[in-house]
């Protein structure tokens, strides 16, 4: 008997590391295999793309009058314009939309190569004419040869050369926003300080593009303060120097200066009060609004919080604008309990 617990405590911890081992080997042969299966199964996901594309790219030849990149562009000429035009049926959509995707698919196919005709036809088209083509065609050059891409989505942002659209010129930035976000900050800050919805201070203006824009000065902007909204999301609070400099221009129009306050508000910005409150009592463009008249009122709020209490009160016992006065009201009763 002895002997026998002497054979035990020597084969059962045998026999327990052989069952280990054997477990482990086990694992290891199922990990590996796994894994192999998920290479396989990746493999067949590329395989299948590629001939996806494939007869994506047949499917355009075959209903196009020419072949390689003619192919892409032809079908892209007719399908995008229809996703702007307000007689195109709603219900037709989704499918022009899946249409289009798809020829940017084949378009990628072609690589660098389809830079070129992409662009010559970019360089066709007539600016505010055809806006959606512009867009999609800036999209697919951005996707074959994206140093190339971006560098046209910054100049088009630009707005000197080429010459486009301000719808153009807004979603050329957006897109540098998502594609190359410290890019796309430096040049909105170089717009916002340069900019103003009536034009471009020549005299601001690097000397390369002042040679650029020569005796053609850019036209007004309208929707300028857009831009405000896209700096922020390009630069965060590293645009706070921006924004008070166009907020304080003298020349720039009411919404681009609301857009600044707004975002001001939101970085609770201490060096901005003064300014907002300046802005309180002389709004731009010279017209008492009272709107943005709120706008600075919450701004100020934001920043300055029951510190803002007193002058709170002092302006209520002012002639007032009725929706002005509610405001007032309404931020006293919040922050100055």
């Amino acid at each position: 008997m002895p002997q026998d617990h002497r054979v035990a405590r020597i084969v059962l911890p045998a026999l327990v590391v052989l069952a280990v081992a054997a477990t482990v080997a086990t694992w290891l042969n199922v990990r590996r295999t796994h894994r192999e299966t998920e290479r396989r199964i990746a493999d067949l996901a590329q395989a299948q793309q590629r001939l996806e594309r494939a007869v994506h790219l047949f499917r355009l030849e075959r209903g196009s009058k020419g072949l390689g990149v003619t192919a892409p562009l032809e079908q892209l000429r007719h399908w995008a314009p229809l996703l702007q035009l307000s007689t195109t049926p709603q219900h037709q959509l989704p499918a022009i939309q899946e249409r289009a995707d798809d020829i940017l698919l084949a378009l990628e196919d072609h690589g660098a190569d389809a830079f070129g005709p992409l662009r010559a036809e970019f360089d066709r088209l007539e600016p505010g004419n055809q806006d959606e083509l512009a867009r999609w065609l800036l999209t697919a050059m951005v996707r074959v040869d994206r140093a190339r891409g971006l560098d046209l989505l910054a100049a088009c942002a630009r707005g000197i050369a080429p010459r486009v659209s301000a719808r153009i010129r807004l979603f050329a930035a957006e897109e540098l926003v998502h594609q190359d976000r410290p890019r796309a900050a430096a040049l909105l800050t170089e717009i916002v300080r340069t900019e103003t919805a009536n034009g471009v201070d020549v005299n601001q203006l690097p000397e390369d593009l002042r040679a650029q824009l020569g005796n053609n000065p850019l036209p007004p902007m309208p929707m300028f303060f857009n831009f405000i909204d896209l700096l922020v999301a390009a630069a965060g609070n590293a645009a706070e120097d921006t924004l008070l400099t166009a907020a304080s221009r003298p020349d720039q129009d009411r919404m681009t200066v609301q857009a600044c306050v707004k975002q001001l508000g939101d970085m609770k910005s201490e060096r901005a009060s003064k300014v907002l409150r300046r802005l309180y009592a002389n709004p731009p463009e010279m017209i008492i609004n009272p709107i943005f008249q709120n706008h600075c009122l919450d701004a100020i709020a934001k920043i300055e919080g029951a510190g803002a209490c007193d002058w709170f009160r002092e302006q209520m016992t002012r002639k007032l604008d009725e929706r002005v006065l509610a405001k007032l009201q309404d931020l006293v009763k919040t922050h100055c309990p």
